[in-house]
């Protein structure tokens, strides 16, 4: 059918769009329609445009401004739409246009879960300055909840478009930031080990009740100052033996990884011998975890260093 397309905006909505041609001396000049591409299917679709083409032969959309009124029912849709379901959008659209990575997306719906089970299915025309209040006295004893709640909301809220913005009654920016304390900002100071304490930490670290390839995956890092994400993925076919440095795989920039050289010090190259004991590829973490019957590990390498080792 001629006009009858499929949109997506930036965001990654995607729609039906049919842009007809009205009859001479209509006041209205090429009326256009759209609907939502979950809605029709593609013959349905193609049923729905010749449809409407009829009516516009008919001089039947000459008063009409039917995509201005669509856009009023997609805003007003948005409005009643629970929150943690606008934040999945949002989420499921950024990782579609590759804005974050799948890492991001998943980090993402562990935010909203937290969300959920704090406002529920509450909208942002019912977020006001009462329950604004009610979700600081919730929060406050969470610090990590009382710093990524608050900004998955504002996320969200600065997702949406600026007429659906203009409706919501309170800004979600001022409003949080007015009835929810900060949370306490942990400084990089703070994160230090006194030097007194060096070697009650090394101690401690070397004598802990845990597998060894659990200390080695935090003796790595302290050696490469890597994150212990980059150090986990960490394969011996990145080694260079005769330059002597190994690149770690850092965090992704446009959807592709960084590769940061690291170079092999005396104690990290001890390290990295015994690691790969032999072997020319793989994992130097690889998993010890065997796959359930039928499926495959997809990893194949240590998932993250047991908690049990933080503990002690």
């Amino acid at each position: 059918v001629t006009g009858l397309v499929v949109k997506v905006t930036p965001a990654g909505k995607k729609t039906w769009r049919l842009v007809t041609k009205a009859p001479a001396g209509s006041r209205k000049k090429n009326p256009t329609f759209s609907q939502p591409l979950d809605a029709l299917s593609y013959s349905q679709a193609i049923e729905w445009a010749r449809r409407l083409y009829s009516e516009v032969r008919q001089g039947l959309h000459d008063r009409g401004t039917d995509i201005e009124e669509q856009a009023k029912q997609e805003n007003e849709t948005q409005l009643n739409t629970p929150i943690v379901e606008l934040a999945r959008q949002r989420a499921d659209a950024g990782l579609a246009r590759g804005k974050i990575t799948e890492r991001t997306h998943k980090q993402d719906y562990v935010d909203i879960r937290h969300l959920e089970a704090v406002i529920g299915q509450l909208t942002f025309l019912e977020l006001g300055r009462d329950v604004a209040k009610s979700l600081g006295e919730a929060l406050k004893d969470d610090n990590t909840k009382l710093d990524k709640i608050p900004k998955m909301i504002k996320k969200t809220y600065n997702w949406l478009s600026p007429k659906v913005r203009d409706l919501v009654p309170y800004n979600p920016n001022n409003l949080l930031i007015d009835e929810i304390p900060p949370h306490e900002t942990r400084r990089k100071p703070d994160d230090l080990i006194p030097q007194s304490q060096l070697a009650l930490f090394w101690s401690r670290l070397m004598r802990a009740d845990v597998d060894q390839i659990h200390k080695d995956v935090v003796l790595m890092c302290l050696l490469t100052g890597e994150r212990i994400s980059a150090v986990i993925e960490a394969k011996i076919e990145n080694i260079n033996w005769r330059y002597e440095y190994i690149y770690m795989e850092g965090k992704s920039t446009g959807g592709v990884k960084t590769k940061n050289p690291v170079p092999i010090t005396k104690y990290l190259g001890l390290l990295l011998r015994r690691l790969a004991n032999g072997r020319t590829k793989g994992y130097l973490f690889p998993t010890r975890r065997t796959a359930k019957l039928g499926k495959t590990n997809i990893k194949g390498h240590l998932s993250e260093p047991a908690r049990e080792l933080f503990d002690q």
